[in-house]
């Protein structure tokens, strides 16, 4: 989608943030409409979708089979600071997955990769890191005490019967 798509990371990500109107408190539904606006407008062919639902305990496995599919993949990650027992809403991030990994037989659990534009090393190039899951929370994560996969989304290529892409327009 090269043609359809600005030319670098940093304006993708800054013209999907103005689709989803990120930085006036984003939503769940901000989310969804923003990228549905945008897939709409560059006329490309596919779909977007939730996987699962609001802090889903199986939000890993759910991911993981969508990425069989081969699907593109982001998390809406929650990020909370600890105040005594209780915990407060710090902030919030969303990052492309790029694995699910199982190391479970070692006595681990599963494990997630993001490509992450937050924390790139150069300008232009995300940091590859993998995580610790436990259910929907995240080990370790650089945004907050403790993190959680509140909701997951996938886009999917749109095909017609001959197996061809098509796009958005098409479809209507």
């Amino acid at each position: 989608f090269n043609d359809q798509l600005p030319p670098d990371q940093t304006t993708l990500i800054d013209e999907l943030k103005g689709y989803t109107e990120w930085d006036n408190g984003v939503t769940d539904e901000m989310v969804m409409t923003g990228k549905r606006n945008f897939i709409q407008e560059r006329g490309l062919p596919l779909e977007a979708h939730r996987i699962g639902y609001e802090n889903d305990p199986k939000i890993i496995e759910k991911i993981y089979e969508e990425m069989q599919k081969g699907q593109a993949v982001e998390v809406f990650l929650q990020f909370y600071k600890k105040e005594g027992f209780l915990s407060k809403k710090s902030g919030a991030h969303l990052v492309t997955v790029t694995s699910i990994q199982d190391y479970r037989d070692s006595g681990g659990n599963l494990w997630i990769g993001f490509s992450d534009s937050a924390t790139d090393e150069e300008e232009g190039e995300s940091t590859y890191d993998s995580y610790r899951t436990f259910g929907p929370f995240i080990n370790e994560h650089w945004g907050g005490e403790i993190t959680q996969i509140r909701y997951a989304y996938a886009q999917s290529p749109i095909k017609d019967e001959d197996g061809s892409l098509i796009s958005i327009g098409e479809t209507s």
